[in-house]
């Protein structure tokens, strides 16, 4: 069975490993990092390979309202909180073990704007 969530496909590789999501709600980009693999939304591009060096995931999602949220495995829970508090991000924990986090604050935090 396939499944589209959106007009944007995956690719190749993470169609076959996803259990037959073939396109997401919004534009993805393939990255690799610390062990991990996987197409993820653009808008969580730059912030996951940051995370992936504390937390494993498995699933993501760049939102719509400025709130993102992933789902880190159940052993890599507290890191990924640990992450959150450590930068001083809102971040609240939601249904099906998303932890949910403002998107922009994130990126930010994780890819500082050098001093003006």
């Amino acid at each position: 069975m396939t499944s589209r969530l959106g007009p944007f496909a995956l690719c190749p590789a993470c169609q076959k490993r996803n259990s037959g999501l073939l396109h997401a709600q919004h534009p993805q980009r393939h990255i690799t990092a610390h062990g991990q693999a996987a197409c993820v939304d653009a808008g969580l591009a730059g912030l996951l390979p940051e995370l992936w060096a504390v937390c494993e995931t498995i699933s993501s999602c760049q939102g719509e309202d400025g709130w993102a949220y992933i789902t880190p495995t159940p052993e890599t829970r507290q890191a990924t909180a640990g992450w959150f508090s450590t930068r001083d991000l809102r971040h609240y924990w939601g249904e099906r073990g998303r932890l949910y986090f403002e998107l922009r604050a994130a990126q930010q935090a994780a890819h500082p704007l050098p001093p003006t």
